[in-house]
Formats: structure tokens, C-alpha cells, sequence
């Protein structure tokens, strides 16, 4: 049976320019430049809701004409001063004007199944009678009889055409300390800004603007070879401070199954990332990625069902973001003579659990079959190249062990709907390079 169909095609169109102008000396060099974007998207977007999620009426919202326009502009500049033999100063700051447009032309077709009549019928007359709550119904003072017969239905259609747009606009500085401790070692910390531009969002046919995001991004990290070059480690430790925070969750809007994005909460995420490479030999290369992350709500603010502002932070997480995750990977080359070369890969990859929508307010009934369990993936490959690099064949194998973990769910009413990765996969390719 069919709850609810949403079919989303867009065509997209975007220019952007970009001009530089870059200066070197011996202890400085930096970058000024200009940036502009102007994109357009067109949507055609068709929401079908059966009786089956409706229960006594279905819906249909085809948008004929859904236009977002967006135009940004910035000026950059950044420099870098070697003021002593082994320290680095780095500093930048940018400018951002984005502005949005959004357009709709929606047609809304409702066909209604009457069960019972209240004061005012039609369209409100309509009831949605749980079993067993017919006396309940009766007794109330705006119940004007049943419908006869009961599956008698009508249809009701509306047009809307909201519009709306804005602009915002950001400085962003940053600036970045380094320090060679060898030839082979390089320390860094620095501080950055980050800005994400606001926009709008439809609920229930009305545009409202939500403002933009704001971060402050503080890094601390190290870059070292060793083992004559065999050994490359990176490994960095950050912290972020979001404020505006723009958190987004699918809802049911009447007609539509719409993205509502609201400035609610204030955020920090912290954490930690490590990257090596080993070249066991001149063939066998290793590399091992692992990633902590600690993520914490501060401030969600919302309200309750009886419209006054509370905060819910405390019982909120924040979805796709696994505390730990991991990767192993390896590749070996071997060359055959005068015909080209053989490459055999493997990886697994490693993720403790996490939700699958984001925000997930752990009081909700769906929140813990919104979780993606603990779990790894492997992936296989192996490649020939002929020697003049012009022919390739490869066979490519991707989740080997056939494991199937939900990786996006959102709730729409009473009921949860979600999407798996895709099942064990294999593939060959053929190429020519010319």
C-alpha cells in the first residue's frame, strides 16, 4: 500500500568567475581575489498523499512552477610571512554578500472520503473517526449528523504562489601560526570564521527566511615524515563554535512534504583526526584513517504544544555523526613487463553507530529505530593498465560481505520512513584514455 509518493526533478543553471592576483618575495606571499556566482534551479516537484496516511481524505501538490535563485560575491586576501627561518604567520579575511529568490506556483487537489458532518461542511466538515470514539463524536456540539453513505468524497482545489527574497552578507577573518620544527616536521594552530548564507523554506504553501549560520573553527595540528619518507602522519585536533544554528528536519505540511530549516540552537563539535601512510615497499603502500567526534547541543530552542518557548537541548542528538570511525586501506602494484601494470586494493571501513535524521529529540517514540548500528563495509579491486596508460580494465567489488545498514530516515506522521546502502555490488569498466 502507498502512504505517500514525492518526486523532485530539477534543472540546474550556474555561471561563476573567479579573478586572482598573485605576489611572492622571499619572506611573503599572498593572493588577492573576486568571486561571483549567479545559479538558478527549477523544480517540478509532485507530492501524492494517499488515504492511507491521510485517512479520510488524499492529496496531491504539483508545483508548475518553483524557482531558487541565489547571486553571491565576495573579495578575499590572504598572506603569508616568514618572519623567522622556521615560523609562519598566515592571515585572511573575506567578505560575502549572498543574496536568494524563491518563487512557487502550486496547485493543491484534495479529495475527501466524508465520514462525518460538523457545522460548516464542506470542506472542515471532514472527521477522522477512530474506532470505537462514535459516541465521543456525537456528543459534540458541532456534529451535524453522518455522512450517508460514508464513502462519499468531493474534491477541492486551491492555488499558491509565494515568493520572497533577501540578502546577507559576512567578514570573515582567519589566521594560522606555524612552526618547522624540522625539515621533516611542521606544528600548526590558527583560528577561522566560517559564514553559511540563510534562505527560505516553505511550510504549508507560506515562504519564511531563516538567518545564516555563523562558526568559529579552532585547529591545532601536526604534519611529520619519518622512516626516510616511508612514514607520512597528519593529525589534527579542532573545535567548532556554531551559532545560528541551523537545524533542518522533513515535516508533513499540509499538502507537501517540505525541509523546515530553523535558526534553533547553538552547537559545539570537538575532536580529533589522524591520517598515515606506510610504504611497506616500493609496492605496498598502507594507509590507516581514524576520527573521533563529540558533538553537543547547548541551545534548541522550540516550543511546546501549548506555544510557550522551551528549551531542548538536553534531550537532543545530532544525526549522522558516529563518535568513532575508521579506515584501513592497502594497495599493491606490480609491473609486468613490456605489457603494463597489475593493482590489487582492498579497504574497510569502520563506524560506530549514529542516527539517521538530524535532530533526533530522544524522547520521540521513532528516535531509537533511527539508528544505524555499529558496522564495517569492505571493498575490493583489482586493476590492469597497459604500459602506455591508454587501456584500462578494472573488476570492482563494494560492500563484499553484503551488509545492510539504514543510513537516512524522517518521520512523516505515525510512521518512519528510511533507506539502506546499497547491497553487495560488483562491476567491471573498460577504458581508453587518448
Amino acid at each position: 500500500q502507498q502512504f505517500i509518493t514525492t518526486l523532485r526533478p530539477v534543472e540546474s543553471e550556474d555561471f561563476s568567475q573567479e579573478f586572482q592576483f598573485n605576489y611572492s618575495s622571499e619572506t611573503l606571499s599572498g593572493v588577492i581575489g573576486a568571486y561571483y556566482l549567479d545559479g538558478k534551479q527549477d523544480y517540478n516537484n509532485i507530492t501524492e498523499q494517499y488515504e492511507r496516511l491521510r485517512a479520510v481524505q488524499t492529496h496531491r501538490k504539483e508545483d508548475f512552477y518553483d524557482r531558487q535563485e541565489v547571486e553571491s560575491k565576495s573579495v578575499y586576501g590572504s598572506l603569508d610571512w616568514d618572519f623567522a627561518s622556521d615560523w609562519q604567520l598566515s592571515t585572511g579575511l573575506r567578505f560575502t554578500k549572498d543574496s536568494k529568490a524563491i518563487e512557487q506556483r502550486s496547485t493543491i487537489d484534495q479529495r475527501f472520503f466524508a465520514l462525518a458532518l460538523i457545522q460548516g461542511f464542506p470542506p472542515s466538515a471532514i472527521v477522522a473517526i477512530a474506532p470505537g470514539q462514535e459516541a465521543t463524536v456525537e456528543t459534540s456540539p458541532a456534529f451535524a449528523g453522518w455522512a450517508t453513505p460514508f464513502t462519499r468524497s468531493f474534491t477541492t482545489s486551491n492555488d499558491i504562489n509565494p515568493k520572497a527574497s533577501e540578502s546577507w552578507h559576512e567578514l570573515s577573518p582567519t589566521v594560522k601560526l606555524s612552526h618547522f620544527v624540522s625539515e621533516d616536521t611542521l606544528v600548526y594552530g590558527g583560528v577561522a570564521s566560517g559564514f553559511k548564507a540563510g534562505g527560505f523554506q516553505n511550510q504549508g504553501g507560506l515562504v519564511t527566511e531563516f538567518d545564516p549560520e555563523t562558526v568559529m573553527a579552532y585547529t591545532l595540528g601536526v604534519k611529520t615524515t619519518m622512516l626516510s619518507g616511508r612514514l607520512q602522519m597528519n593529525a589534527e585536533l579542532f573545535y567548532n563554535d556554531y551559532q545560528d544554528k541551523q537545524f533542518a528536519i522533513t515535516v508533513l505540511n499540509g499538502a507537501s512534504l517540505d525541509q523546515s530549516v530553523d535558526n534553533v540552537g547553538e552547537m559545539t563539535t570537538e575532536g580529533g583526526e589522524l591520517e598515515m601512510r606506510f610504504s611497506a615497499t616500493d609496492s605496498w603502500l598502507l594507509g590507516l584513517n581514524v576520527g573521533y567526534l563529540n558533538s553537543t547541543v547547548k541551545s534548541y530552542k522550540t516550543q511546546d504544544s501549548a506555544g510557550n518557548d522551551v528549551d531542548i537541548a538536553p534531550f537532543t542528538e545530532i544525526g549522522f555523526s558516529p563518535e568513532w570511525n575508521a579506515q584501513l586501506n592497502s594497495q599493491y602494484v606490480v609491473d609486468i613487463r613490456d605489457y603494463g601494470t597489475l593493482t590489487a586494493a582492498a579497504d574497510v571501513s569502520w563506524r560506530t553507530s549514529s542516527y539517521t535524521n538530524s535532530p533526533i529529540d530522544k524522547r520521540d517514540a521513532f528516535a531509537d529505530v533511527q539508528q544505524q548500528e555499529e558496522h564495517h563495509i569492505v571493498n575490493a579491486s583489482v586493476a590492469f593498465e597497459t604500459q602506455d596508460r591508454k587501456w584500462r580494465v578494472a573488476v570492482e567489488g563494494k560492500n563484499l560481505e553484503d551488509k545492510r545498514v539504514l543510513t537516512n530516515s524522517y518521520v512523516v506522521g505515525p510512521f518512519v520512513s528510511g533507506g539502506y546502502n546499497s547491497p553487495r555490488t560488483w562491476a567491471v569498466s573498460l577504458s581508453y584514455s587518448y
